[in-house]
């Protein structure tokens, strides 16, 4: 389909449906909340006051396994999450050690460094949906009464019957190892003993397999793991893949996704592997960096950094964003379409968490282990909410509600009425939040409403560049807004969207660029292009010079329309005398001075009704043009009046 049949489906549908709800009444917003996140399992009852590590959600039990890291760490189940969650420990840092020593007290061991724990989403074997986990662990075991790492008994995956030690035993008694450092060795021919799970792995999209990165130089890359017998297989070799995968699997392929860089050179975004069971393809750019960073609007310097991902039931993928700069922190949804939105920005943690932004102790910049689950809503019905632990110094687990985009009075759709409240928590380019209830229309996560996010709404609402009042409808209503606020008028500045300031001369349009806030020809250039070439839709000149226009204004509309001629400054169709006296006369109320060169350069012409087409001055014109000037000068000078 082409772009500009694509637009014109748009606009049938997207007029009818505005004509459905255009007099829908507008629902009442909570202002001073933050309302896309919960905290489902506070520190205490998750880890006991320790750092979090990993957990993983079982939908069957309503429950989560949950592990800390370092000193006194512990796996606990927390039951009853839906209403007062409760924690009891299964297994013990002592009982993992002596799982991790293989019940020899004379080895050495690591601190508990699970990095990643999921239960099986469908039966594999005999085990059947949930009646499983597999452990990703980053720790080490010493051989006996020595410092060096053996290999042969350092465990990087392993089973989990769910159950907790059974009295008197220890972790050998419900941990069934899958994967050694040595496997991984001999699976690649490597004597190296340095490798880097530290990341949640993610399940194949058949759930028979787990997929897993290392971001070591000699074991850097995506791996296979047979989840039953421990077989491992390197698909991709590349040392740079420091990401928590996500799966989506259409057929019988899947797409593996992480962060961007390596062989693609695309740092800072987003790519994939396709594997279909016997072949991995290349890695490919799913999202360029540049796209990336143009939608988060953030410093050239933040360059966007991805720790981790998930994906839903609908071929949604989440990924966070943990640079530098905090006005582009954030967790995302790219869904199949390549649109990308916020599902929660830094700045809304910070508030939910804290109670007041950048007052100690803040969030840490990562949200890591996402998993997703549909939970019922009071207001937005079934939604989708990513669970992910708020990592120290909170120590917790956290949901984040996906609300449709644009969904602003979460009622489970995006009608007239989120538009007229996005409308109103609209800002200037940059212009930072300072009502919390306005976090809500922030798209992009950079703690400001502005332009960039109404390029996101776009998307999704349906409403195409140049439409003001964002009614779905193109016309010349957002032409009177337009000349409303044209940078001629005696209060330029501090324009938005719906004012008319569509463009910039920047064409990534810079929250400091020269225009920024102002309404000009760039914005009026736009509107007709999108009118004419885009939407296909005829004008005439007797409904511009119908309007009440005047001016620069008038002069410009009918330019950008191909309607009117260069240096005709009173619209009548000719550039003569009169028009300069109009421009001399509209100098100080905004008229260009580089306007003169227009009408001298025009002198003479004049516009074929009907046609839009103007006749060229000839050279003689262009010399009177030139005695006219000479004549207008001496008698501003004082010479003799000759009219």
């Amino acid at each position: 389909m082409n772009s500009t049949c694509g637009f014109q489906i748009w606009k049938l549908a997207s007029q009818l449906a505005f004509c459905v709800i255009l007099y829908s009444s507008v629902a009442s917003v909570g202002h001073g909340q933050i309302d896309n996140l919960t905290m489902i399992v506070d520190s205490a009852t998750a880890t006991g006051g320790n750092a979090i590590a990993a957990f993983g959600y079982n939908p069957v039990e309503d429950s989560i396994f949950v592990s800390s890291f370092g000193a006194g760490g512990a796996l606990r189940k927390i039951t009853s999450l839906s209403s007062t969650p409760t924690a009891s420990v299964h297994v013990s840092e002592a009982q993992l050690q002596l799982y991790y020593r293989d019940g020899d007290p004379d080895r050495g061991v690591s601190s508990p460094l699970q990095s990643g724990i999921l239960l099986n989403p469908l039966a594999i074997g005999s085990v059947g949906p949930y009646e499983m986990a597999v452990f990703a662990d980053n720790g080490f075991t010493r051989f006996p009464a020595s410092t060096t790492m053996d290999p042969a008994a350092t465990k990087r995956f392993y089973s989990y019957n769910l159950q907790p030690v059974p009295e008197g035993g220890d972790g050998r008694d419900v941990y069934s190892t899958l994967t050694t450092l040595s496997d991984m060795q001999d699976s690649i021919v490597s004597t190296s003993t340095s490798s880097n799970q530290g990341r949640q792995f993610a399940w194949s999209g058949d759930g028979q397999s787990v997929y897993f990165l290392d971001s070591s130089t000699a074991f850097g890359g995506l791996w296979k793991l047979d989840p039953l017998s421990g077989e491992v297989e390197r698909l991709l070799a590349e040392d740079d893949l420091n990401t928590e995968p996500a799966v989506v699997r259409v057929g019988a392929v899947d797409s593996i996704f992480f962060r961007g860089g390596g062989s693609t050179g695309n740092a800072g975004g987003i790519d994939k592997v396709t594997y279909d069971g016997a072949i991995a393809g290349a890695r490919t750019v799913v999202v360029a960096a540049a796209d990336l960073q143009a939608f988060l609007d953030a410093p050239a310097t933040a360059t966007p950094t991805i720790f981790s991902m998930t994906t839903d039931a609908d071929g949604n993928l989440y990924f966070n964003n943990t640079a530098s700069s905090t006005n582009s922190r954030g967790i995302f949804r790219l869904d199949e379409l390549g649109r990308i939105s916020k599902v929660v920005g830094y700045a809304e943690r910070d508030l939910f968490f804290t109670g007041e932004a950048g007052v100690a102790p803040t969030p840490n910049s990562n949200t890591l282990r996402m998993q997703t689950r549909t939970v019922s809503h009071p207001t937005a019905g079934n939604v989708t909410q990513i669970l992910y632990a708020e990592s120290s110094p909170l120590n917790l687990i956290a949901g984040a509600y996906a609300f449709e985009p644009g969904d602003f009075d979460r009622d489970g759709d995006l009608d007239s009425s989120d538009i007229t409240l996005f409308q109103g928590g609209l800002a200037t380019r940059g212009a930072t939040i300072t009502d919390d209830g306005d976090y809500r229309f922030d798209l992009n996560g950079n703690a400001a409403v502005d332009w960039r996010d109404v390029k996101v709404l776009q998307q999704f609402a349906l409403f195409a560049d140049g439409d003001a009042n964002m009614d779905g409808q193109l016309d010349l209503v957002d032409l009177d807004t337009i000349g409303a606020n044209y940078y001629t008028t005696s209060n330029p500045q501090g324009k938005t969207w719906i004012d008319g300031d569509f463009a910039s001369i920047d064409p990534l349009y810079a929250a400091d660029a020269v225009d920024a806030n102002l309404v000009n020809e760039v914005d009026l250039a736009l509107f007709a292009d999108t009118w004419l070439t885009v939407l296909e839709q005829p004008i005439l000149k007797a409904e511009i010079t119908s309007r009440g226009y005047s001016g620069q204004f008038l002069t410009d509309a009918l330019a950008a329309f191909d309607l009117g001629l260069d240096g005709d400054y009173n619209g009548d169709g000719r550039v003569d005398a009169a028009d300069y006296t109009v421009w001399r006369d509209g100098l100080n109320g905004g008229f260009a001075p580089f306007g003169y060169d227009k009408w001298r350069a025009n002198f003479g012409a004049t516009l074929i009704e009907g046609e839009g087409v103007a006749s060229v001055p000839e050279p003689a014109a262009l010399s009177l043009a030139a005695m006219l000037l000479a004549v207008i000068v001496w008698r501003r000078q004082g010479g003799i009046s000759c009219w």
